[in-house]
């Protein structure tokens, strides 16, 4: 007589390993079918992957996973910027109940989930621009991911030793070691500080114009914070702690006075809006394919038809033309007079120009072993006559992207020299835009991110704000998304109107309450032509700057200082 297998029966038979993983290898599946099928998802990704792993993690680490979840949450498309308040307390809850090794591993494990739905699009970028497979890709991506979760690991390490073992106040040292490792990001590697949790109150309408007063490390600070509170209100809910009122009262007020200052502000802003005059800029969005870019037989496919874009915006009124980082494909060599290929879209519309171009200047100390020459990413207000009124060439820099981190000690590592296209460098110097009547500042793509950058060319006196970019490298994914919103927030930051050209979009105009007036779809080659005000006000963020971080790293560094102090007098007796 024949018996049915029942399912026990049919898994018994396969490899232990297999039925110890599959849910795993399952979910790694669904993660990469549906990037490669389903790109409109792009954070959701993240999902079955979570939904995958349970059979990898102790139940014990549900909270670490929650986590990274509620974490990339907080930023777009999801736009539920609220979450940051809250984001960080499952982790830190479970970290402070168990052991100094546990809080490693729930970092660690919370900050690498939290960064591959955050960035997952790196895998696109990487394997679509370069020779590297999809496979080695996702690997690249997960490594970055782990460095960036090991940093998020020995912080509960060290929030773990100050808290528990050494008795010092969650509330003050959790907040503040937070900004200071997001703030460590702009250095790690050449910088990378992308999307850090003060970011996510841009999401948060009325109260993101609180990002004038302190700029996102300030507010995440606050969030921080929030944080502490909830870990505190689920301790009571769990009968652990008694309520915490003092806590509850300091954070609402918080939040209330930043929604009260939010909506006393903006109509503030609104009026000096209308009252200043406006420049009518055109924007063009050439949509290049980034593999035929730098192909000589396109070259004047491009610039033809960038020609074409130009005389379509002046046609539309504008006063200012404005082009995308590289938009020429070509060089332009900094000793010589600019090339007619470059000065051509000025003088043809009779109009102001400005684009990006990679440029090349003569190196001053001549036994610079990295050679007599020195190639920047530029950008070059053109005037109508075809001159070269100003120059401006990147200072932060693509990691691995546009140059290499610590190449030096790369190449010795190698044994031999690493040369190709990621040789350029940081010019060092700010320049204001000579614009007539309305100069204004220009910052190129990654710049974006770093908030003190952006500052720094406000604070030169600038009217407006231009940033172009190539977000080709990004794909159909989040990033094009993720990166508008962080030019909006340098938008709030600084009181002042954006205007920004992509290659492959998003192209626009953002107003100095971080709101989009107008922009274009993705992929779609586009011209748009609209009014950015003249402002004159100044923020206390463009005065003060990063205080908060720098305020951060001091009450941090003292609480480790008190933390060690008490260990050694505990050590002497």
């Amino acid at each position: 007589m024949t018996k049915t297998m029942t399912n026990k029966d049919w898994r018994s038979r396969l490899p232990a390993g297999l039925t110890a993983h599959w849910p795993g290898a399952l979910a790694i599946l669904f993660y990469l079918v549906g990037f490669a099928f389903f790109p409109f998802l792009n954070w959701l990704l993240i999902s079955p992957l979570l939904l995958g792993v349970y059979r990898w993690v102790k139940a014990e680490d549900w909270p670490a996973l929650l986590t990274g979840l509620l974490y990339v949450l907080c930023f777009p498309h999801a736009r539920l910027g609220f979450l940051g308040f809250v984001c960080l307390a499952p982790v830190l809850y479970a970290a402070l109940r168990d052991s100094g090794r546990r809080a490693l591993w729930l970092g660690f494990l919370a900050g690498t989930v939290g960064n591959l739905g955050k960035l997952y699009w790196l895998v696109y970028t990487i394997s679509y621009f370069s020779p590297i497979p999809f496979p080695v890709a996702v690997l690249i991506l997960l490594l970055l991911c782990s460095t960036l979760g090991l940093f998020w690991g020995l912080q509960f390490r060290l929030l773990h030793w100050a808290v528990r073992e050494r008795r010092l106040p969650l509330w003050l040292v959790f907040p503040a070691g937070w900004v200071c490792w997001d703030f460590f990001l702009i250095w790690f590697l050449g910088g990378f500080p992308w999307e850090v949790l003060g970011d996510a109150a841009f999401h948060i309408p009325v109260y993101n114009q609180t990002l004038d007063l302190v700029g996102s490390f300030g507010l995440g600070w606050v969030f921080a914070f929030g944080n502490v509170v909830a870990v505190e209100l689920w301790r009571f809910v769990r009968k652990e702690r008694p309520f915490p009122t003092a806590f509850a009262a300091a954070l609402a007020a918080l939040v209330v006075a930043g929604f009260l200052y939010g909506a006393v502000r903006t109509p503030q802003i609104e009026r000096a809006m209308r009252a200043g005059r406006t420049v009518k800029v055109g924007m063009l969005q050439g949509n290049v394919d980034q593999s035929i870019k730098w192909k000589a037989g396109f070259r004047e496919e491009i610039m033809e038809n960038y020609a074409r874009l130009a005389e379509e915006t002046k046609n539309d009124g504008a006063e200012l033309i404005i082009m995308p980082e590289t938009a020429i494909p070509r060089r332009q060599d900094r000793m010589m007079s600019l090339h007619p290929e470059i000065s051509r879209y000025a003088t043809d519309t009779e109009r102001y120009v400005l684009t990006g171009v990679p440029s090349k200047a003569i190196r001053t100390n001549v036994d610079d072993p990295r050679g007599p020459d020195i190639r920047y990413n530029s950008a070059v207000l053109i005037s109508p006559q075809g001159d070269d009124l100003q120059w401006y060439d990147k200072n932060r820099l693509v990691p691995f992207g546009e140059y290499i981190p610590k190449k030096h000690w790369l190449e010795r590592i190698a044994g031999r020299n690493i040369t190709g296209t990621l040789n350029f460098e940081p010019s060092g110097r700010y320049a204001l835009m000579p614009f007539p009547g309305a100069p204004f500042a220009v910052f190129i793509c990654y710049e974006a991110v770093y908030p003190s950058t952006v500052r720094r060319l406000n604070r030169l006196g600038a009217r407006f704000l231009v940033t172009i970019t190539n977000d080709a490298w990004f794909g159909n994914t989040s990033a094009p998304y993720q990166h508008w919103a962080q030019v909006a927030i340098r938008a709030i930051e600084n009181r002042r109107y954006v205007a920004r050209a992509a290659n492959t979009g998003i192209s626009g105009i953002i107003d100095p309450l971080g709101r989009t007036l107008m922009a274009t779809d993705l992929y779609r080659e586009a011209e748009l032509v609209g009014s950015v005000g003249v402002m004159e006000l100044h923020s206390l963020y463009e005065r003060i700057g990063d205080v908060a971080a720098y305020a951060a790293h001091a009450v941090y560094l003292i609480a480790l200082a008190v933390g060690l102090a008490l260990s050694r007098r505990r050590g002497k007796e």
